[in-house]
């Protein structure tokens, strides 16, 4: 069972729904991969209420792939800080991967609160050439 958007407002997700605390926290995670995914998709200026919903465009920034590199991840970090309450310290961190040169391999870190628990998990992500974010558990 996923986690909607109105259960996640009205804050009355229940463990009672699940058969297992494991089937909750497989239920919240797939939420939040799918919140960020169309975040992480998403282009700054993308949404009139939020213009600083999404991420900036990084193809028309003269720095070095290093520079790049470090300023996304911040931005990463940022966006998820500002739009999914559900994760709290995150951090982002380049995957040097010498076959894939045309992609930006990444990893997210953060803390997952839910109850009386406290969880840190980890996403796998790549930015591939077509601008798109790809995540995975």
């Amino acid at each position: 069972m996923a986690v909607s958007l109105f259960q996640r407002l009205e804050g009355d997700v229940l463990k009672d729904e699940f058969k297992s605390l494991d089937q909750h926290e497989a239920a919240l995670m797939d939420s939040i991969l799918a919140d960020l995914r169309i975040l992480l998709n998403s282009m700054a200026g993308c949404c009139e209420t939020r213009p600083d919903y999404g991420l900036a465009d990084f193809n028309a920034v003269n720095q070095s792939h290093k520079d790049t590199a470090s300023e996304l991840c911040r931005d990463i970090e940022q966006q998820i800080i500002k739009f999914e309450p559900r994760l709290s310290n995150p951090v982002v961190r380049t995957i040097e991967d010498p076959n894939r040169p045309l992609e930006f391999v990444f990893n997210v870190e953060a803390d997952l609160k839910y109850g009386t628990r406290q969880v840190r998990v980890r996403f796998d992500s790549v930015l591939d050439s077509s601008g798109k974010v790809r995540l995975t558990a």
